[in-house]
């Protein structure tokens, strides 16, 4: 029982301490995927967001990664994380998040920035995108 208090009052300093480090930082989490071009202030990566779904389904979220797959016809699109589009391509991603975005479609490979928020459509969750901004491979807008 012991043991169990100390691992949870260590996790719980953890817990804190990662959270005042992202506040002085003006950063939801400090795990942040960023995109080559050094990240948006406030932005999540595809896997963080993925695996903490739950601490962004309420309110505007922006999101960074890298589109995947693209359908206009369908009006969505999938983006994995940009450290695993870095480390080995389109291939080897373990979390895509799926988006629902009705302009015009990025390309894939594209590095993208993504606001919209977390709904629930017929049972799953979906990412319905408010706005899309692309980046060059130098990063820039």
């Amino acid at each position: 029982m012991k043991r169990g208090l100390w691992i949870a009052a260590f996790i719980l300093a953890g817990t804190v301490g990662a959270a005042a480090w992202c506040w002085s930082n003006g950063s939801r989490n400090p795990s942040n995927s960023r995109v080559e071009h050094g990240g948006q202030r406030g932005s999540v990566g595809v896997d963080d967001l993925m695996r903490n779904v739950d601490r962004y389904r309420t309110g505007p979220v922006r999101v960074e990664g890298v589109v995947s797959l693209a359908s206009s016809s369908e009006r969505t699109m999938t983006l994995i994380d940009n450290r695993e589009y870095k480390k080995c391509g389109l291939g080897c991603a373990e979390l895509m998040l799926p988006i629902r975005w009705s302009g015009a479609m990025p390309a894939v490979k594209e590095a993208v920035c993504v606001d919209g928020e977390i709904q629930e459509d017929g049972g799953k969750l979906i990412f319905v995108a408010r706005s899309v901004e692309r980046f060059d491979s130098k990063g820039t807008r």
